[in-house]
């Protein structure tokens, strides 16, 4: 049937009913989300009706649903559906004109974001206009916005609407109900029309019988586009299309403009907006503007074209090529058109500024940005040439949807670029980078999509629609919007900060405010603006601790009606700045107490010097205290009082506390640097793999689709680490060394201070934010892997320095990072597969990729990560008693001076004071990375302590990493295992040798120095200093060292048990009832560590008191299994000389009974291992052996056993 032969019938069978009932119903399906891609066929159906005259429809009757359905359905048979396109605009976008403003977007390309730069451009930025165009324009856009925003109220619709609705059928409404609030939605009083828009308004009333013809011959412009309502009688009229209200409004700006001449100077200021837009969405990405003319090129600005250029890190360029309709031949008569832009004398743009540019960047990092911007009609840009292939095309909105997702994702732009350049070479996204750049982005910035498929072998077509989803989750991750404020006729814009709490922040630059939004109280907390960084950090604290505890008390504060919409608390800083930082005692201030005055609704919070630095109390009373005076003083605006008790419930977990304080004068690493934390991109994860998937098919010859057998598992990690280090060693050679170590250690101490920060404020976090416990444990687990990256770099480099003079670039930083982190991570997979811990299915992929079976591999890292942040859990928690003794202050003063003499040449002593004479040294040096010369050496040292010459260059020799003729060769004394970078505890490390000695200079940063000393005193502790001299006097030291702190860790255990009422304890028991602890052959089988009774559950406990270190490597582990649960060669391991020891008691449970008193009774005998840090191989393996940490010593654990 043709589309004539469709609509006919359509018109015939509509003759008997209500038309105007039924266009309400036609029109109602586009505010179902589901029917957004389907306006066209709606909008087809209301123009051919219009197209009769009203006298052709006769009939008054209600078509009922069953027929509606049929006959509209029928209709999509139409030629026109074949054109639908999925959904790839916001069903719903928030406006901003004098408040928030919802639209509906329906099919019309970033109609929401271009739409508001009108807004912004007429209404909130200065300009020349007529005050009639600007009246005009006002009560239209007042008259548009009303519509659409009540509807979308009515309707339910917010941020929580904007999903991906994708259907191919038609929607209809399914209960009676919601067709009445559709149906509702679409009628409109007349009054409010003409009371608006006066002299215009009969211009927007369609009419019946406007043409007379058999068939649709535009779909884009319909005539009731122009005028969108059409009367049902004096009073009310029909919306005809709600999608087509923002369009129609920017045709109606437009047609005002070509009215009061100023259409030329509203298309300027559009463009230039939008332009400007661009910049300031890129500089949030990390491209900021470069000038030009110190780059020796010019750039074009023209009406419908203009350029810019800007900074790909640090070495790179980012080309912005912005076409624009600048208006020209515009036609009145059609809302939506098209046009196309001359390109021929911008044709060669790039290649003039590739070739002219005089400050050369690496040409490998010129890219191009291709931004595309209209405002309604299609906007055509054609070159005659293959386009640039490092390009990449964006709308102005799709750039600012990426600049929320992507704000805190390095180089996304250029990495994206690189990643989409791998793919097949017939493969060219052009006119559609949003797409790829969803699917990308959603997959782990990779696109990588199945093990079977080689994406750059195959074509990857990604259709239209996949971006919406990546558009939806931007507007939502923002929820911008207009606030009022206190006392102010003006609102202000905000984003949203922290969705759980409900907490946005002002998007201006100049003011620091933060708005929490109640159900029944928007409440601001705001302060002054700052003048200094120590202002800021003081200023950052209030805002967050005020804001956090009231969103906190969110049910006490909803519960009340206060007499106003608004308050404001304004925070004020009295007194020097210096003094918020000084220790409590030093403060000058004579004020002790936060001033509280009102103003209107204004609190104002009047702070001292004092007041504040009760935040580094150890408990939360004060911030209790806090929240109840500014609960006392908000409550003032209600009917009801706040008491305190009120609070309890809320302050009861002492862990809940939001402010910690830092002493950095006592611990070096835990001083505030503001350098930005170095991560690993997950992109160049991804380029290795498949570079290493090549190495091995095209060089090893390895054909795609073999499995590996399980002897050539270890070999495959192996050589995969050979060519990475090889990698490595051809990559890093071109580049400068000493900009090489300074950004190392630079990064260094950013990443130690970062770790250590928060694995000291991890028990408060986690209890503040209990939400985020997934993402707490990702952030350590990449600091860890950029730490470990980084000090391998570092000790490749000081080993062998490069010799290349080619400025470091950070992108080619952050490859070399990453090749020293895959180098790791292989490394660790070969020793899984050497030491039998894994037999993952090993096999080259069809996608050009190495595949393992992760299952092992996985259950691994959660063993092993869950113990690790148990373990950072418990010892940042000070209500969890954890076992930590300092066993060297239990031996005689100087007898490790003697062993450490011995040993290295100078003493302990010596050592210290050498640290902490480096420390002094480096606190005169503000920045992060310190340097002194050879010559400066001797004096400074002895500037700050006694020390003699060839001592100092003993201590120096001993901290510092060195050039040496081959990495991979370690100087005489040393090991091969202190060099592998997965190993731990290497005497070569850079944890043991922070200071880099280079070009006669001595380079470190004082955080990883203090470290150093840390680590040291604790190897020390824990016996596991490695010694040159196996028989010296160190070595025997370190034994007694160890036997020292077996012994002290089980009275630790005992003394800790013995605090357990219920229990009965006796330690280090070598006989019972007069009987020795024995084999059948009478020998000794070591005497029991802890035996615990339990009289009330008539248990007895037989407890192996083990201090072992968490390992940390699957070497470690492994020694850790063969030692703790396996017997070797005769020897039995710790479980079997335990369990013989369980066996005894079992045997001898009369003299147990006897000897301690107990009741003669049956007793249940168990066992268990009380451990300082967890066993990972007892979890992995599925040893069972029941265990518990000294931290978790409590009655509860012990009834658990």
């Amino acid at each position: 049937m043709s589309d004539n032969e469709i609509l006919n019938n359509l018109l015939l069978d509509l003759k008997n009913y209500d038309i105007y009932n039924f266009l309400e119903r036609v029109s109602s399906l586009n505010l179902i989300p589901q029917n957004q891609n389907k306006c066209m066929i709606f909008d087809t159906i209301i123009d051919c009706i219009l197209s009769k005259d009203l006298s052709f429809f006769t009939g008054t009757n209600i078509m009922g649903k069953a027929k509606f359905e049929k006959m509209v359905n029928e209709c999509m048979k139409l030629s026109i559906s074949y054109g639908i396109d999925p959904i790839e605009e916001p069903f719903i976008y928030r406006e901003q004109f004098y408040g928030n403003k919802w639209i509906f977007s329906g099919i019309t390309r970033y109609i929401g974001y271009n739409l508001q730069i009108f807004l912004d451009i007429i209404f909130a930025n200065k300009n020349s206009f007529d005050e009639v165009f600007v009246f005009e324009c006002r009560n239209m856009a007042t008259l548009i916005l009303e519509i659409l925003n009540k509807t979308a109220e009515i309707l339910g619709y917010n941020l929580s609407s904007l999903k991906h609705h994708e259907t191919l059928n038609i929607v209809y409404p399914m209960s009676t109900e919601k067709s009445g609030m559709l149906i509702n939605s679409i009628t409109i009083d007349n009054n409010l029309i003409y009371e608006l828009l006066r002299s215009d308004a009969e211009s927007v009333f369609s009419v019946f019988g406007n043409k007379d013809r058999d068939f649709i011959s535009d779909g884009n412009n319909f005539e009731f586009y122009y005028k969108p309502f059409l009367k049902i009688n004096t009073q009310y009229s029909i919306i005809l299309n709600h999608t087509i209200l923002a369009p129609f409004l920017i045709h109606f700006f437009l047609k005002k403009a070509k009215e009061y001449n100023c259409f030329d100077e509203l298309i300027q200021l559009y463009n230039d907006d939008c332009f400007k837009k661009c910049i300031i969405n890129l500089s949030r990405l990390g491209h900021h503007k470069i000038k030009e003319s110190e780059y020796g090129v010019n750039l074009i600005n023209r009406l419908d074209y203009k350029e810019l250029l800007l900074n790909v890190s640090n070495d790179g360029i980012l080309f912005l090529r912005f076409f624009c309709d600048d208006g020209k031949d515009y036609n009145l008569e059609n809302i939506f058109s098209e046009t196309r832009i001359d390109t021929s004398e911008i044709e060669e743009r790039l290649s003039y500024i590739a070739d002219n540019i005089t400050i050369t960047p690496n040409k490998n990092r010129i890219y191009q940005l291709t931004v595309s911007n209209s405002f309604g009609r299609a906007l055509f840009v054609g070159f005659q040439k293959k386009p640039y292939t490092k390009n990449i095309a964006l709308s102005p909105f799709e750039l600012y949807c990426l600049s929320v997702n992507e704000s805190h994702h390095s180089n996304f732009i250029p990495r994206y670029i690189d990643s989409k350049l791998k793919l097949s070479p017939s493969f060219l996204p052009y006119p559609m980078d949003i797409n790829y750049i969803a699917i990308y982005s959603d997959n782990n910035y990779s696109f990588y999509i199945d093990d079977d498929v080689d994406v750059r072998e195959s074509n990857l077509f990604v259709g239209f629609g996949d971006s919406i989803d990546y558009l939806n989750k931007a507007l939502t991750k923002l929820d911008k919007q207009l606030v009022s404020f206190p006392n102010s006729n003006y609102l202000k814009e905000v984003v949203l900060t922290d969705l759980k709490r409900n907490i946005y922040c002002s998007t201006s630059h100049k003011q620091f405010e933060l708005l929490i939004k109640f159900k029944n109280i928007n409440i601001w907390i705001t302060t002054e603006e700052p003048t200094s960084i120590e202002m800021l950090n003081v200023i950052k604290t209030l805002l967050d601790v005020v804001s956090y505890w009231l969103s906190e008390v969110k049910d006490i504060i909803e519960q009340n009606v206060f007499n106003c919409s608004t308050i404001e608390i304004r925070n004020i800083l009295n007194g020097n700045i210096a003094d918020y930082y000084a220790v409590q005692d030093n403060v000058t201030s004579n004020n002790e107490e936060i001033i509280v005055k009102h103003e209107n609704n204004v609190i104002i919070l009047h702070w001292c010097p004092k007041d504040y630095l009760k935040f580094s109390e150890k408990t939360n009373l004060f911030e209790k205290e806090l929240l109840f005076k500014v609960l006392n003083e908000l409550f003032s605006y209600s009917t009801s009082n706040i008491v305190s008790t009120q609070l309890d419930y809320v302050f009861c977990n002492p862990l809940k506390k939001k402010v910690h304080a830092l002493d950095y004068t006592n611990t070096p690493y835990l001083k505030p640097t503001n350098s930005e934390l170095q991560l690993i991109p997950v992109e160049c994860e991804d380029s290795l793999l498949y570079e290493l998937g090549d190495y091995f098919t095209k060089v090893k010859q390895i054909q795609k689709g073999t499995n590996i057998p399980s002897k050539e598992k270890n070999k495959i990690c192996n050589d995969a680490v050979g060519y990475l280090f090889k990698k490595l060693c051809d990559f890093s050679q071109n580049y400068k060394t000493e900009q090489l170590i300074y950004k190392l250690c630079n990064d260094l101490e950013t990443t130690l201070f970062s770790m250590m920060v928060k694995r000291g404020r991890y028990a408060y976090q986690l209890n503040c934010y209990p939400e985020k416990t997934n993402d707490f444990q990702e952030q350590f687990n990449q600091i860890n892997k950029a730490s470990l990256s980084q000090k391998f770099l570092l000790e490749y480099i000081s080993a062998q320095p490069p010799k290349g003079d080619i400025n470091l670039g950070e992108m080619d930083y952050e490859e070399m990072l990453s090749i020293c982190s895959a180098i790791i991570d292989w490394a660790n997979t070969s020793d899984y597969y050497r030491y039998k811990i894994i037999d993952s299915d090993m096999s080259i992929l069809n996608s050009g990729r190495i595949g393992i079976d992760k299952t092992d591999i996985d259950k691994l890292a959660t063993v092993n990560g869950t113990a690790a942040i148990k373990r950072i859990n418990d010892h940042s928690n000070p209500y969890i008693d954890t076992y930590h003794a300092d066993i060297l202050a239990l031996q005689p003063p100087q007898e490790l001076n003697i062993a450490y003499l011995e040993e290295f040449g100078f003493t302990f002593t010596d050592f210290i004071n050498f640290i902490y004479a480096m420390l002094e040294i480096g606190d005169e040096i503000e920045s992060n990375v310190k340097t002194i010369t050879h010559d400066e050496l001797p004096d400074k040292i002895k500037k700050y302590v006694k020390l003699d010459v060839k001592v100092i260059w003993q201590v120096m020799d001993s901290l510092s990493l060195s050039q040496r003729n081959d990495y991979l060769t370690p100087p005489s004394g040393f090991s091969k295992n202190d060099i592998w970078p997965w190993k731990f505890n290497r005497r070569l490390s850079v944890t043991r040798r922070p200071i880099v000695n280079y070009d006669n200079k001595f380079i470190w940063g004082n955080r990883q120095l203090y470290h150093c000393m840390l680590f040291t005193v604790d190897l020390i502790n824990d016996a596991k200093l490695p010694v040159f001299n196996e028989k010296g006097k160190l070595k025997s030291l370190l034994g007694r060292i160890a036997n020292s702190g077996g012994n002290h860790f089980n009275d630790a255990v005992a003394d800790k048990l013995k605090k357990i009422d219920v229990l009965i304890i006796d330690s280090k028991v070598k006989k019972i009832n007069g009987i020795k602890i024995t084999d059948d052959k009478n020998q000794d089988i070591g005497d029991i560590d802890v035996l615990i009774i339990y009289p009330k559950k008539k248990k007895i406990i037989v407890a192996e008191v083990k201090d072992f270190s968490f390992t940390k490597s699957p070497y470690e582990m492994h020694q850790e299994y063969l030692r703790v649960f396996c017997d070797q060669k005769g020897e039995l391991c710790y479980i079997s000389k335990h369990k013989r020891r369980v066996a005894w008691i079992k045997n001898h449970i009369d003299d147990i009974i006897k000897h301690y008193n107990l009741s003669h009774e049956k007793w249940k005998i168990d066992d268990v291992l009380i451990l300082n840090e967890q066993i990972i191989s007892n979890e992995y393996y599925h040893i069972n052996q029941k265990t518990i940490l000294y931290a978790d010593i409590s009655k509860e654990s012990i009834n658990k056993i």
